[in-house]
């Protein structure tokens, strides 16, 4: 039931690699980059370690997969290169959010890691995106994945933020620092 919503949910659009929106990238490259397990990184994380990979031509194509992914490590990894490849340009802020929300309602437990990866967006994010994550993360239960939020903001670089963006960003920061 829940690979089901989150097919509906999160990438209703897409149908899979063979999706006509992805007909200007190489037969050949989605299909590696459909099925490519990452690899294991020296600190223990899954990872796609292809330098190549983080283009961001290809971010909608990662969006798809994660959503259609069913193993979570696999899905962080697609998160962690979406991360790379800037995903905000080509992900709306609504679907970010509402995958996050609806990770956090269907699956909390067997999402965490993918939250987590999630969260890191934070710091690159655009000030809308970035406070709302920050609420959605200050909001959590467990205490790595708001831990995650606040360091992730606490990263924000405020160039091009407005100034009540900023003031928001400092209210959610002062609750950060009263968090246990």
């Amino acid at each position: 039931m829940l690979l089901l919503m989150t097919k509906m949910l999160f990438a209703a659009e897409c149908v899979g690699l063979n999706d006509p929106a992805f007909a200007h990238l190489a037969q050949e490259d989605r299909i590696q980059r459909w099925k490519q397990l990452p690899s294991t990184t020296r600190a223990g994380h899954l990872r796609f370690t292809q330098s190549d990979w983080v283009d961001d031509d290809w971010a909608e194509f990662y969006w798809c997969r994660l959503h259609q992914e069913e193993d979570v490590a696999v899905q962080s990894a697609l998160a962690e290169i979406l991360y790379r490849s800037g995903p905000f340009e080509y992900i709306s802020t609504e679907d970010i959010l509402s995958s996050y929300t609806n990770l956090q309602k269907e699956s909390p437990q067997t999402s965490t890691q993918l939250r987590n990866a999630i969260l890191e967006w934070i710091k690159i994010a655009p000030s809308e995106l970035a406070l709302r994550l920050i609420q959605l993360g200050g909001a959590e239960s467990k205490s790595e994945l708001r831990a995650t939020a606040y360091r992730s903001a606490g990263r924000i670089k405020l160039e091009g933020w407005s100034a009540s963006d900023q003031d928001a960003l400092s209210d959610l920061m002062s609750a950060g620092i009263l968090d246990e």
